[in-house]
């Protein structure tokens, strides 16, 4: 038994490793991060923190010998979030091992156990980067990027743009919460907020960190339709206009993660308007056929994205972190006395971080 417990440690990191490469390669959002270098291994801290640079020096204007006013600028916010973990766990007993007796099948045993617990978690942890992690019941989970995305509920038929309203990091996602004022000279793509956002003009502070909520159900798309398959394409445009005119350089999305009900509609509407489908080179290198491209954007589908909602994903703006030195980490097999078993188990400790300025969602926030 002690030759084949130390057999089984000694296997089960570099085991584990080759089953990171699949979950990387398997699921499209998690083989974009570790291609663009977004998961950052080793960590440390008693929580995560961040700090985002959420407003600008003011200019003043300057008359020939008259004195300028030297001030300290605080420019800097601080996002703080818990680190947490997820673990699946297995156990052999005393007896079960003493059955089968030979170590060749004892390993043989092994290599169900380790398959089994981690497929486990890889299957589930994709989607946990979409949970809202500050729901009731989520306290322990993930903050995932719907934990940024509420809105304040009024958004109407003749709204295109929905008003941002949630807490994220410790600090708020509605729009002027650090102060400032944004045009009003234009037809306000929100009533309730009642400015040109995110059209017009205004400073960086007053949107710095609220994410872009575009409603595909509006009437208001120059379509006559309140209809996906009718407002897709330019719902998603807008969506890439919006992010990128308030984002600078840095705002430019890479990618719509739309559920599957969406996609389909999509599809079907560059079909009925006879485009030509473009598929997403950067995509098809990682192995994912099938993913489109509009504008430069991906276009793909997940599992776990809810129905009737797409995310508009900005891979530069979030950080996949871990604690440990790779994604999961296996434990044992150790010996427990009191159930005379050996006890297997693959976890995980981090947790992931947005700038949800950078980042969009649109859903039918009017629907009846």
């Amino acid at each position: 038994m002690t030759a084949w417990s130390g057999l089984v440690k000694a296997v089960a990191p570099t085991y584990l490793k080759d089953v990171q490469d699949n979950t990387y390669r398997d699921r499209y959002i998690m083989g974009m991060l570790k291609k663009r270098g977004r998961i950052k291994h080793n960590c440390t801290g008693r929580t995560m923190e961040w700090k985002v640079r959420y407003k600008e020096h003011e200019p003043e204007s300057y008359s020939d010998m008259s004195t300028l006013d030297f001030q300290r600028h605080d420019q800097w916010k601080a996002l703080t979030m818990d680190w947490v973990g997820y673990y699946v766990t297995d156990a052999m007993s005393e007896l079960e091992i003493e059955t089968l007796g030979g170590d060749t099948e004892i390993v043989n045993r092994y290599k169900e156990i380790m398959p089994n617990l981690t497929s486990s978690l890889s299957n589930d942890f994709a989607g946990e980067l979409f949970i809202d992690g500050g729901a009731s019941g989520n306290e322990n989970r993930i903050d995932g990027i719907e934990t940024f995305l509420g809105d304040d509920g009024n958004t109407v038929v003749g709204d295109r743009f929905a008003n941002p309203s949630d807490t994220y990091g410790g600090q708020s996602t509605a729009l002027g919460n650090a102060g400032g004022t944004w045009s009003s000279d234009g037809t306000a793509p929100n009533a309730t907020l009642g400015n040109d956002f995110p059209n017009g003009s205004g400073p960086a502070h007053y949107d710095w960190n609220s994410p872009k909520l575009l409603n595909w159900s509006s009437n208001a798309w120059g379509t006559s339709s309140v209809d996906f398959d009718d407002n897709a394409t330019r719902v998603i445009r807008q969506a890439i206009r919006w992010c990128q005119r308030t984002g600078g350089s840095d705002g430019a999305l890479d990618m719509f993660l739309l559920a599957d009900n969406l996609f389909f509609e999509y599809q079907n509407a560059l079909e009925t308007k006879q485009r030509i489908i473009v598929p997403h080179k950067e995509s098809e290198d990682l192995g994912f056929s099938g993913v489109l491209n509009q504008e430069g954007v991906a276009l793909y589908t997940d599992f776990d994205v809810p129905t009737n909602v797409g995310y508009g994903l900005n891979l530069n703006q979030m950080h996949l972190k871990t604690l440990t030195s790779q994604l999961f980490t296996p434990k044992g097999p150790d010996f427990d006395i009191k159930q005379l078993a050996y006890l297997f188990a693959c976890g995980f400790w981090g947790n992931v971080s947005y700038n949800p300025k950078f980042f969009c969602k649109i859903k039918n926030y009017a629907a009846s």
